[in-house]
């Protein structure tokens, strides 16, 4: 997906009609509204931010091709075989308006929780995670925060509400979507609101 789509995330159908009620409980650690301020950089910083908190990989072949694409150390996971800890990052407005970070074999969905609370400003409210289940099956978060807005809004990215979403999902051996809340080896985390209406596949690939 482009970055120009990624702005105009709220033309796609059924998109902007739902934030999926996602501000009642949580699965993101109780505590997140009263936690410490963000110590990493995530959706909204600048890219020179990432470069100064984690190592940029300088391999330029594959999934790291484009500039600024991969981050962090090298691990190995079944949906990606070698791969890094960041793929998949683009920034536009200039900043990061998406990412994919891998996880290894076996991580537990709170240990996800806890990695992505740190890159989330400490004002995101209260949010649940959900499992889509058409396409495959992935674990949907949105979140929102007068930070974010602040961070992505006009005329950086163009979304003032500051509404970013995280699809957790692995591969399965027919590489079919599945959220397995003891086995999640990605989390996407980009611009915009996910839905339980639409595909987890489709929503996947239109980010990345």
């Amino acid at each position: 997906m482009g970055i120009e789509a990624r702005r105009n995330w709220k033309h796609y159908p059924g998109l902007g009609a739902i934030l999926l009620a996602l501000v009642a409980g949580s699965l993101l650690a109780p505590s997140v509204a009263q936690a410490a301020p963000s110590h990493r950089p995530g959706v909204g910083s600048t890219v020179s931010s990432w470069r100064r908190a984690y190592r940029v990989d300088r391999k330029r072949s594959g999934q790291c091709e484009p500039k600024n694409a991969c981050f962090g150390s090298s691990l190995r996971n079944s949906d990606s075989g070698h791969t890094y800890q960041f793929t998949n990052v683009d920034e536009a407005g200039g900043v990061v308006d998406i990412y994919q970070e891998n996880f290894r074999n076996g991580t537990t969905v709170q240990q996800v929780e806890r990695a992505l609370e740190q890159s989330l400003p400490a004002n995101v409210g209260r949010p649940k995670l959900v499992v889509g289940n058409i396409g495959g099956s992935c674990g949907l978060i949105n979140v929102t925060s007068r930070t974010l807005g602040g961070e992505l809004g006009n005329p950086k990215i163009g979304d003032p509400q500051g509404v970013v979403g995280i699809e957790l999902q692995d591969l399965s051996a027919s590489h079919t979507s599945v959220f397995n809340p003891k086995n999640v080896q990605t989390a996407i985390v980009a611009v915009g609101p996910l839905s339980l209406f639409e595909s987890c596949e489709l929503q996947a690939e239109r980010r990345l």
